[in-house]
């Protein structure tokens, strides 16, 4: 797999796993299928730019944000981001409760 290819496998698992979404919520909401989801974060598929696109307004983040080494950046979340995550988890919490 390339280095591309690796580091966005990685961030989409990473933000998937923060907002606690299924790899089916993703496909969803982005509008693909779950299978692509799946080939994406084992980099046997990358996607297109509309996806790509698409990805990044789900997660609320810059497009490049995806490509970034998770690794060697300091992974920060945008405002959006953490205003999901705490959406998810209050929801969580008050259907659990």
């Amino acid at each position: 797999m390339d280095y591309i290819r690796r580091c966005f496998s990685k961030n989409l698992k990473i933000r998937r796993a923060i907002l606690r979404i299924s790899q089916e919520e993703l496909a969803e909401l982005s509008g693909v299928s779950a299978g692509f989801i799946a080939n994406i974060e084992t980099g046997r598929s990358f996607p297109s730019t509309e996806v790509w696109l698409k990805l990044s307004e789900v997660f609320h983040v810059e497009p490049a944000k995806l490509v970034e080494n998770p690794e060697k950046v300091d992974t920060s979340y945008s405002k959006e981001e953490f205003i999901n995550y705490i959406d998810r988890a209050m929801k969580i919490f008050v259907n659990e409760g």
